[in-house]
């Protein structure tokens, strides 16, 4: 059998609606036309070829190494039918300085990259794989708790039912970082609720609610139950998976397992999290929370100081404003030309002495991760499209198909589902990558009198009133008039500006 067909078998064990699939699929596609599809599948896993990919790789070696371990796996036992005794250890393993500091010791700290959505440290397969509702909702809460409100691991197992207060909308987390002027932390949004979800399941196991002196992460599920990947978690002498045995290793095993799935670089660790804390609050609020993050955390702390540091690498300042101590106009006219109406909207902090311990300044850390709020697309309703398009783009009519056969496309929601957009057939189209980025872009739209004819926002351009493919498959008026108006117009007017300044300049020279 060559290494084609053993790929092709291979896909037949997986569920391809998992997300993670389309990855590793291309990543074990890469691997099979480095050596040839045509190739015996014993030649092809021999160690000289195994490492001879590897050498052609520059990043990513990570989801490489276990994607490629977990099908090397597979041949030989279901495709070559080797006994036990005859099987091969994968011939690499991986570089350690991948994910650990030059000693070979302390993980790499992981600051994550501007605009990170964090939606895929809780929605992701990985908790569908677990097989255990109860330990899902542990672990999402342990995130929860290091993301908002900065605790580390050891601030993690040692939090008692006393360190939080529950309401309807929101959490109170105990702030450990002793700052008199923020004695608790609020979360909100799907932060709190992912802590709530928990909370509820721990308030059916405590022993007397008037102590809240209780542990409140506790270990309510069976290990055994648990499904875990033993090319990720390992395997002991007796070549029995090492399955987390308490919820800080399984918090490490699941932040592992996404990391290696989506190619998040270096592996990412529960002792991260509060770092990506104090830097992704002043990357969403353009350094303004700086304030805020000292009062709450303090500036004499090692891991608030390198955070925003790290912040510091992401900012693009060519020159800065200097201080100009005989200007008598005032500190605000430096930002006056700011909409500050705008950007108080997207802060993640806001003042409040809701809490009524003592008559000291209790203004209160709000967080919220904006990535958060994103809507869970209706997968079935995308499917189906696709499938009466045939993966046909519905603008150009091409069809992007791999070197498997396998089609490809993707479907657009005309009206943003961040913008209040219905996530209904009548606001989606299947389109090819191209035309989909034109669309979010607003460089075409389509008219919103007949619902079918492209509009481009240069009327020379080939696809000025061509004529959108449509199959059975009515839109909204609403969500084709919104595209048209909110996004289409303003880019034509955003070009219309850079024309005009282009032109003037050099009417100048």
């Amino acid at each position: 059998m060559d290494i084609q067909e053993a790929f092709e078998l291979f896909r037949e064990t997986i569920d391809e609606n998992n997300s993670t699939w389309i990855q590793d699929r291309h990543k074990i596609n890469r691997f099979v036309e480095l050596v040839g599809r045509n190739t015996d599948a014993q030649e092809a896993i021999s160690e000289s070829n195994i490492v001879g990919f590897f050498g052609t790789l520059d990043k990513n070696l990570n989801g490489y190494f276990y994607t490629l371990k977990k099908f090397y796996a597979f041949v030989q036992e279901k495709v070559l039918a080797l006994p036990m005794s005859e099987r091969k250890v994968f011939p690499l393993e991986i570089p350690k300085d991948i994910y650990l500091d030059e000693n070979g010791k302390k993980p790499k700290a992981n600051y994550l990259t501007k605009g990170f959505d964090f939606y895929r440290l809780f929605h992701h397969d990985i908790y569908n794989e677990l097989h255990n509702e109860t330990a899902s909702l542990t672990i999402k809460a342990c995130i929860a708790v290091g993301l908002g409100a900065g605790y580390n691991t050891g601030d993690i197992s040692g939090m008692s039912i006393g360190d939080l207060q529950v309401d309807d909308d929101t959490v109170r987390v105990k702030n450990l970082y002793e700052t008199q002027s923020v004695p608790w932390i609020l979360l909100k949004g799907e932060l709190a609720q992912f802590i709530k979800d928990y909370y509820d399941l721990r308030m059916k196991h405590v022993t007397s609610f008037e102590d809240t002196s209780q542990p409140f992460f506790q270990k309510y599920w069976n290990g055994r139950e648990l499904k875990i990947d033993p090319y990720i978690a390992g395997v002991n002498t007796k070549g029995i998976t090492n399955k987390p045995a308490s919820i800080i290793p399984l918090m490490t095993y699941v932040l592992r397992c996404i990391s290696i799935k989506m190619d998040i670089e270096p592996i990412l660790y529960p002792t991260h999290l509060h770092i990506n804390t104090i830097l992704h609050q002043l990357l969403q609020t353009d350094g303004k929370a700086l304030e805020s993050i000292i009062r709450t955390f303090g500036w004499e702390r090692a891991f608030v100081r390198e955070s925003f540091y790290q912040y510091t690498q992401y900012r693009e300042q060519k020159e800065s404003i200097g201080f100009h101590p005989f200007d008598s106009g005032s500190p605000n006219d430096i930002t006056a030309d700011h909409d500050t109406e705008n950007e108080e909207s997207n802060d993640f902090f806001s003042k409040s002495s809701s809490v009524d311990n003592s008559g000291a300044d209790e203004d209160i850390l709000i967080i919220e991760f904006i990535n958060l709020k994103r809507r869970k697309r209706d997968t079935k309703r995308v499917r189906a499209l696709k499938v009466l398009y045939r993966n046909c783009c519905q603008i150009c009519g091409e069809a992007l198909v791999d070197i498997n056969g396998i089609g490809y496309s993707e479907v657009n929601h005309i009206q943003p589902l961040s913008e209040q957009g219905v996530d209904k057939e009548v606001n989606m189209i299947v389109l090819c990558p191209n035309h989909h980025t034109l669309m979010d872009m607003g460089i075409i739209s389509i008219d919103p009198r007949d619902r079918k004819t492209i509009l481009h926002v240069d009327e020379n351009n080939a696809l000025h009133k061509s004529k959108l493919s449509l199959l059975k498959h009515s839109l909204s008026d609403k969500c084709v008039q919104y595209h048209h108006d909110e996004i289409f117009k303003s880019m034509k007017e955003q070009i219309k500006k850079f024309v005009w300044r282009d032109n003037y300049k050099s009417r100048e020279l």
